[in-house]
């Protein structure tokens, strides 16, 4: 890679550029150069000259918490994935995975939305992410059949 300065012909072809240049005035170039083109342009810190955003985001396997202010202050979105993944125990996907499994017995087992709904609604509000949190994966998965047996207890 070598540094050079910007050329209107450095977009042909793409579909998508990221300007990270720090200069308001060679991102509104890019800016011009991809809309000529057809291009999406994301001026990284630069809001007027983005067709999008990009998020920042925290990911927990099933579970993602994307946070964008649309440009209009990077240090409060930095500042609140910090705290969202101090909130977020990494454990926190193997739950959405084990409650997925859940929903899946329960759609067989429950006929009408309402009771899948509440049905759902008391696998999530059990101790299952708590067990989780702990490293007690059998514990969840015991959680779990225990709502379940009950769930299937009033669809007698």
């Amino acid at each position: 890679m070598h540094e050079r300065a910007f050329e209107e012909s450095d977009v042909d072809g793409r579909l998508l550029v990221v300007a990270a240049t720090n200069d308001h005035m060679v991102n509104a170039l890019v800016r011009r150069s991809c809309m000529a083109r057809g291009v999406l342009i994301n001026a990284v810190d630069d809001p007027e000259n983005c067709d999008f955003y990009v998020p920042a985001v925290v990911d927990r396997g099933q579970v993602q918490v994307a946070i964008s202010t649309q440009g209009a202050s990077p240090a409060l979105v930095r500042i609140l994935r910090e705290e969202i993944e101090r909130v977020l125990h990494p454990s926190i996907g193997r739950c959405a995975e084990v409650m997925a499994a859940a929903r899946e017995r329960i759609r067989a087992m429950v006929p009408d939305f309402e009771g899948r709904r509440a049905a759902n609604d008391a696998v999530a509000r059990s101790r299952v992410r708590e067990l989780l949190e702990q490293g007690d994966e059998a514990g969840a998965r015991a959680e779990v059949e225990s709502v379940l047996a009950q769930v299937a207890g009033k669809q007698r």
